[in-house]
C-alpha cells in the first residue's frame, strides 16, 4: 500500500467512520503491513469497528482481550466481543464462544451451551469446532455417545483439514 496517499485515504475513511476501513487499519497494525505493528492501535481501530456491529472486528477483538494483545487481557471482554460475534453467524467466533464455556473464561462454565456452539460453528463448517463436536459425541459428554455421529463429524474435520481427526477416525476402524 502506498504510505502517502492510500494510507491517508484509509486513515482518513477509518476516522470518518466507515467501518470496513477500520478493520483495514486494524489489520494493517496487527501485523505490521504498511505500518509498524501496533497492537495497542490495532485494538483500538477493532473496537470502532466493533462497535458498528462487524462480526470481524468483534471476533478480533475478543482474540486480543483473550490474550491481552494491545489491551489488558479480559476473558469478561473476550466472551462479549465474541458472543456478538457469534450471534451473527461467525463460526470462529462460535467455536471460540464454545471453548469459552467449555473452560469457563469470561463466563460460567457450561458443557451444554459449550456444546450449542460447537454444533453450530461446525454446521457452519468450522473444522475446529467439527474436531470438538465429535470429541463429545466419542466420549459421551453433552450429546448420547454416539460412534457414528464421532465419525461422521471426525470425517467432516478431516476434509477441513484437521489433521487429528484422521488420526481419530483410523483409531475408531
Amino acid at each position: 500500500m502506498d504510505q502517502s496517499g492510500e494510507w491517508q485515504d484509509l486513515i482518513y475513511r477509518a476516522g470518518d467512520g466507515d467501518a470496513q476501513a477500520q478493520v483495514t487499519v486494524a489489520f494493517a497494525y496487527m501485523t505490521g503491513q504498511s505500518v509498524a505493528a501496533d497492537f495497542k492501535e490495532a485494538a483500538h481501530w477493532y473496537l470502532k469497528a466493533a462497535q458498528q456491529g462487524l462480526p470481524i472486528a468483534q471476533h478480533n477483538l475478543a482474540c486480543m482481550y483473550l490474550n491481552g494483545d494491545g489491551v489488558e487481557r479480559d476473558p469478561a471482554q473476550a466472551f462479549y466481543w465474541f458472543n456478538q460475534a457469534a450471534l451473527q453467524s461467525d463460526p470462529d467466533a462460535q467455536y471460540n464462544l464454545g471453548l469459552l464455556y467449555e473452560q469457563g473464561k469470561g463466563c460460567q462454565r457450561n458443557n451444554q451451551l459449550s456444546a450449542q456452539w460447537f454444533e453450530s460453528a461446525a454446521r457452519l463448517g468450522s473444522g475446529r469446532a467439527q474436531y470438538e463436536l465429535a470429541c463429545l459425541y466419542l466420549d459421551g459428554r453433552s450429546f448420547a455417545r454416539s460412534i457414528e455421529d464421532a465419525k461422521y463429524w471426525f470425517g467432516l474435520a478431516e476434509k477441513s483439514g484437521v489433521a487429528r481427526a484422521s488420526e481419530q477416525l483410523t483409531s475408531l476402524e
